[in-house]
């Protein structure tokens, strides 16, 4: 009687119930905002939002196991999140989204003067370098670095490596002194 009342529903209702979504994999693993991510599972068709931790993410429902999304500009480190009618789906793992670098500050000085670096995801930084030189440095926060103008520092660009990768500065950093 329970299965002809559910079958009967679903003559009437004119769609199945469908599951919460199920995020199991997705590839590549870390990159900078505007790649595409190809996130595999189940329950995409009626996908409503996909997020990168909680960023919003364009996307498009290729097929009920796969979607494929474009990083936004705002992400951050964390997890895959995939909404449809009947819940969400979270992956395990989290996508690492790749350093920016929006400003620093001072613009010039002298070694060993100290230089705070602005930007996004500056978790797990590995180097910064002034114009290829290594500086001794602080991730203070995802979006602040202190780091010291290395001895040997010429003028150019501060570049910043982590594992999902690196970002160079627009603007180049004047030593003086």
């Amino acid at each position: 009687p329970t299965l002809t009342l559910f079958l009967q529903c679903v003559m009437l209702c004119g769609r199945a119930v469908q599951a919460a979504p199920a995020v199991s994999s997705f590839s590549p693993a870390t990159g900078k905002p505007g790649i595409q991510v190809t996130i595999n599972g189940a329950g995409f068709s009626t996908a409503t939002q996909l997020k990168f931790d909680t960023t919003p993410a364009d996307f498009t429902a290729v097929s009920d196991a796969r979607i494929v999304a474009t990083v936004p500009v705002e992400a951050t480190t964390g997890p895959v999140r995939v909404t449809n009618p009947s819940g969400d789906g979270v992956s395990g793992a989290s996508f690492v989204v790749a350093p920016r670098l929006s400003s620093f500050s001072p613009s010039r000085g002298a070694i060993n003067t100290p230089v705070f670096l602005q930007g996004f995801n500056f978790v797990g930084a590995t180097n910064v370098l002034f114009d290829n030189k290594p500086a001794a440095f602080t991730v203070t926060a995802l979006t602040q670095i202190q780091a010291m103008v290395p001895a040997g520092a010429t003028n150019g660009p501060i570049a910043v490596q982590t594992p999902a990768g690196a970002v160079v500065s627009s603007n180049d950093f004047f030593v003086i002194g």
